[in-house]
């Protein structure tokens, strides 16, 4: 393959084989198109193969740090450019980092809105009914092979006489608490919605209204069983569970920023206020990607500054990161490469790996990345 004029790079690592051996690759960020592959990823062979081709003017690479002192020590001049796909990665996992700490991962809290006096328990329906017996029946079945066990009785004969399995004795003497037979559903994402729709006490039937307008594509019947079933939890004296990591993650990079405080609030209409720290992280995402968009060149020191006193561990953690490789951070904020270009030629090379059965030598695999109809 002709090398003659290749003066934008992407660079990026491949495996022969996962957490064992690896290469890299070169790829042609105008073309799009592979310019030779190294059986190593060794800094020294790197940092050759670029001091061979001193026409190159801008590399783009991920965080590697090993990637950034080649391309340094080899074309000092070249610009490096961070690949936004990673550098936004790493944003995401770090806020999923903050969220572990920041919101448990089982909030209970107490139903929402006044309660009446003397209300009537509502009836169970057929369905979980039927359920409700099984589990009961199944926990009486548990309570037996426990009592029998701990007076001696062997599991075969336990086996035996309850006429089950050996593995379902094991199961039963492991298990110390009232089993549940509940299946999750598709359609639970739409619990903490009805029930905020339930606090401003709207019928049933606007409920199912405005359920539907936003997308519920379950039947009718699915739907009005949601509701009676929140109905239900909210009308006991106990408190409420909720399991909201995901979905206020979801809320922070997703949501924007005029729509975000109500996302949390349709969650469950407490959690702003409970948890008014999620708002601080959500300014914290909004700003930095929209340096992506604007690409001011000043942008990413005013964001640097703005939020250089937080006081979450894991964001500090990343604009630590941030600073340690600042200027791939920087081009990667106004120019136009990535990496993307990369990552398309190394799921092709996955492709060409597989379809040899791992068989092919390296240059092999080099001569068939590399050829053109």
């Amino acid at each position: 393959m002709s090398l003659v004029h290749i003066p934008f790079v992407g660079i990026d690592d491949f495996a022969f084989k996962k957490r064992f051996r690896y290469g890299t690759i070169f790829v042609d960020l105008i073309t799009h198109q592979p310019i030779d592959i190294l059986p190593t990823r060794d800094r020294i062979k790197v940092t050759e193969w670029l001091h061979s081709h001193p026409e190159i003017q801008i590399i783009s690479r991920d965080g590697s740090p090993s990637y950034a002192r080649a391309a340094s020590d080899a074309i000092p001049k070249a610009i490096q450019v961070g690949d936004r796909w990673h550098i936004l990665h790493q944003l995401f996992e770090t806020i999923k980092k903050q969220l572990s700490l920041l919101l448990p991962a089982k909030w209970k809290t107490s139903p929402v809105g006044p309660r009446k006096n003397n209300t009537v328990t509502r009836p169970l329906s057929k369905k979980d009914r039927y359920r409700k017996a099984n589990e009961e029946k199944r926990w009486k079945r548990i309570q037996i092979v426990q009592r029998m066990r701990a007076e001696g009785v062997s599991i075969q004969s336990i086996a035996n006489e309850l006429q089950i399995d050996r593995k379902t004795v094991y199961a039963d003497l492991n298990t110390t608490s009232k089993p549940s037979h509940r299946r999750h559903s598709k359609y639970d994402k739409w619990r903490p919605r009805i029930r905020n729709l339930l606090t401003k006490r709207l019928p049933g039937r606007k409920i199912t209204e405005i359920c539907q307008s936003e997308g519920f594509t379950g039947s009718h019947s699915t739907l009005s069983h949601l509701i009676s079933d929140e109905k239900r939890n909210m009308e006991k004296s106990e408190t409420i569970v909720l399991s909201l990591r995901q979905k206020a993650l979801l809320a922070i990079w997703e949501e924007s920023d005029e729509k975000f405080e109500a996302a949390l609030i349709t969650l469950h209409p407490k959690l702003p206020q409970m948890f008014p720290e999620l708002l601080e992280l959500r300014a914290f995402v909004s700003g930095f990607r929209q340096l992506f968009v604007l690409k001011e060149r000043s942008g990413l020191r005013k964001w640097l500054i703005k939020h250089r006193n937080t006081g979450f561990v894991h964001l500090q953690s990343f604009i630590r990161g941030i600073k340690s490789d600042l200027k791939a951070t920087w081009y990667a904020t106004i120019l136009p490469w990535s990496n993307g270009p990369v990552e398309g030629q190394v799921n092709r090379l996955k492709m060409i790996k597989r379809m040899m059965y791992g068989r092919g030598s390296f240059e092999v695999i080099r001569n068939r990345l590399l050829f053109r109809w």
